[in-house]
């Protein structure tokens, strides 16, 4: 994949704003799923901790999409 600059600074720009989710403080990260940039919670595959399995079961975790 070969992105401009305004696409990096986009990316930058939510990782900044989102750093950690909000139900875990996992740090978050950007994942490709097909064409499309995801921002999601580092421990959404992985949860890892009896608390962190159970939070991720019972609250939703950071997922957004950044570039459709």
């Amino acid at each position: 994949m070969k992105y401009d600059r305004s696409l990096l600074y986009v990316l930058e720009g939510e990782l900044d704003r989102n750093p950690t989710c909000a139900i875990c403080g996992t740090r978050n990260e950007i994942r490709a799923e097909g064409d499309r940039l995801i921002l999601e919670c580092g421990a959404s595959n992985n949860p890892r901790g009896l608390l962190a399995r159970a939070l991720y079961a019972i609250l939703p975790h950071e997922r957004m999409q950044i570039v459709p």
